[in-house]
């Protein structure tokens, strides 16, 4: 299941965890935007939209797909749990003309953590 979601003259499809898989153009509907699995074998999960890493000095950790999705007018919201004490919420969306997307980190746990690297993918062409 995709979901399509129109701004400024193109749009954007989501797939289900609610990544990017595909940005859209009518004046040039031929065009691939995004890389994919299907067009390069390399290109899994852990390169996908959206998917990235963060680094403390008590650890690391990776997200990819998201645990939680809310689809909402607009956009949506997907929550991912790259450590056991970190939570990342990202939420995309359209305004008018632009595609945002927005990433928070909440600390889950009782201990301060510093995040001292972070780090996400892009999968342009």
């Amino acid at each position: 299941m995709t979901k399509t979601f129109m701004f400024g003259g193109g749009g954007v499809e989501l797939g289900p965890d609610g990544a990017p898989v595909a940005f859209l153009h009518p004046r040039d509907p031929g065009r691939v935007y995004l890389l994919s699995e299907a067009l390069e074998p390399w290109h899994g999960p852990d390169h996908s939209w959206g998917s990235g890493f963060v680094i403390t000095p008590e650890g690391s950790g990776r997200w990819q797909t998201a645990n939680a999705v809310n689809w909402h007018a607009g956009g949506v919201t997907a929550w991912h749990r790259p450590r056991a004490d970190l939570e990342l919420t990202i939420d995309r969306r359209t305004d008018g003309d632009h595609w945002v997307e927005t990433y928070r980190w909440t600390n889950t746990g009782d201990r301060a953590v510093e995040i001292t690297g972070a780090g996400r993918e892009r999968a342009g062409t």
